[in-house]
């Protein structure tokens, strides 16, 4: 370990990789991009819905499709389903054709998956704010909009593998495991629980243990794959420098997976002893894939700080990066038994998953979608735009998911003294509940910006191919052409 802090080992190149990426690179990947962007915004508001309907009652209240537990619900599943693992999958399906100076192979059935799980979003999103959720907090959507979605995800997968596949530079990198791992993670997390949850639901409280492992492998394992693979795999072009250790990212990959993966029952669940035992066990291990991430990055970012920050995109990967590690801190916090015992079932697991989803792998994904339209594409990748989404970003994030840290504090001190009523409980807190719906609202601003953003880039992209084709078809014909 030693050897690998004092020389650091080439696995990543850090010059670039020119890619002339014409339309058939540019639309798949925006047709996954821009449905993401819509459905954050779609999330951004409902989520600020929910928010103000839990310290104002009243708002809303004669429209039965906007109550509490269905728009906080649909704000999650939008977020997370919608917003947040299409976006990434974009990044990834653009970084693999980049990286490997290559076309995106079959883009056509990337884009049409694209639509498949965009479409399967809206059915699940209309079924819930209906009534037809399922009851559980991490498999929300309803079983029959995977039926829609699911085919758009394999699409995706076969046109990512041929890609792959096509790629002129045959080695391997870290991030190649990362992603590659992390898509057919999320592939097998998502089959397994709409089968023992929709299709054929598994009995009692087991039903409990399997949305547990679904939530955690989703956001902790899949999140922090996919997440940590966009970053690294851009890492060298906003640095200069290859990524810092093989090593500390392979002590990563397999902790992620042999450790992470089983931090996922809570101290307080009302299981066998031993499910919520191992979670425990498991979440302190954790640490040790945690902190080999975080010293690859910070040997990969010493003394290049600055330059990260310049950049457009790399001021968005330091701050997703800042959101991983706290998150991992607060993970952790929740299976300490002194802790764990004060902040478990409060706002505080909220703010958590915020960090985790929106926080870490959704700020990694727009910091890799912006690198690959500037890198990949030759469009801007900076700009006022840009900065004003970066700010209304970390923002919004910091003021919600700190305010929900502190609600979720008084909450499981004053749940202590028994003499205290919910109503007090509800009271003490209704100041930093009213601070998370002013982050809510400043973090739904920069998802506009960044809808925005996207959409400046797809009409100007698509008004040169316009002016493109149309020269091409007012273009006089040549004698030579005749001749033919």
């Amino acid at each position: 370990m030693k050897q690998a802090l004092e020389e650091p080992i080439l696995v990543a190149r850090s010059t670039p990789r020119p890619v002339a990426a014409a339309s058939a690179d540019f639309w798949p990947v925006m047709a996954w991009a821009a449905g993401a962007a819509f459905w954050w915004v779609v999330a951004g508001a409902l989520a600020l819905v929910a928010s103000i309907k839990f310290h104002g009652p009243g708002f809303l209240a004669d429209a039965p499709w906007l109550t509490y537990g269905r728009v906080r619900v649909a704000a999650t599943q939008a977020g997370w389903f919608g917003g947040v693992i299409p976006l990434a999958l974009g990044a990834l399906l653009g970084w693999l054709a980049w990286s490997g100076r290559s076309r995106i192979a079959w883009g056509g059935l990337a884009f049409l998956g694209a639509k498949l799980w965009h479409l399967g979003i809206l059915v699940g999103v209309l079924g819930i704010l209906s009534g037809d959720a399922t009851g559980h907090d991490g498999w929300g959507l309803p079983a029959y909009a995977v039926w829609v979605s699911g085919p758009g995800l394999v699409l995706l997968g076969v046109s990512a593998l041929a890609t792959l596949h096509r790629r002129q530079d045959r080695l391997l990198e870290p991030p190649h495991w990362f992603l590659l791992a992390g898509l057919f993670w999320m592939a097998w997390a998502i089959s397994t629980a709409w089968v023992l949850l929709g299709l054929h639901p598994v009995r009692g409280m087991t039903q409990a243990v399997v949305d547990w492992w679904f939530q955690w492998n989703l956001q902790g394992v899949v999140g922090t794959m996919l997440a940590l693979g966009l970053v690294w795999g851009w890492l060298p072009i906003w640095t200069g420098r290859p990524l810092y250790s093989r090593y500390y990212a392979m002590l990563t990959f397999f902790g992620l997976l042999v450790f992470t993966s089983w931090a996922c029952v809570p101290p307080g669940a009302a299981v066998p002893a031993w499910l919520p035992t191992v979670g425990t066990v498991a979440a302190v291990l954790s640490v040790v894939p945690w902190l080999a991430a975080w010293l690859n990055g910070w040997g990969s970012t010493r003394e290049r700080c600055g330059q990260l920050w310049s950049d457009g995109a790399g001021r968005f990967a330091m701050a997703a990066f800042l959101a991983f590690t706290v998150a991992s801190v607060m993970k952790l916090l929740l299976h300490v038994p002194g802790p764990g015992a004060v902040l478990e079932f409060t706002w505080w697991g909220l703010a958590q998953q915020n960090l985790q989803v929106h926080g870490w792998l959704g700020l990694a994904s727009v910091a890799a979608l912006y690198a690959w339209l500037r890198h990949a594409c030759g469009l801007p990748g900076g700009g006022g735009g840009v900065r004003w989404h970066f700010w209304c970003a970390v923002v919004g994030l910091v003021v919600s998911a700190g305010s929900l840290a502190v609600a979720g504090v008084q909450q499981g001190l004053a749940w202590q003294d028994a003499a205290v009523s919910n109503v007090e409980v509800l009271k003490r807190t209704l100041m930093a509940l009213r601070m998370s719906t002013v982050g809510d609202l400043v973090w739904w601003m920069g998802t506009l910006l960044f809808a925005v953003n996207l959409g400046i880039v797809i009409v100007g992209v698509a008004g040169a191919q316009w002016r493109h084709w149309r020269a091409l078809a007012l273009a006089p014909v040549t004698q030579e052409e005749v001749g033919r």
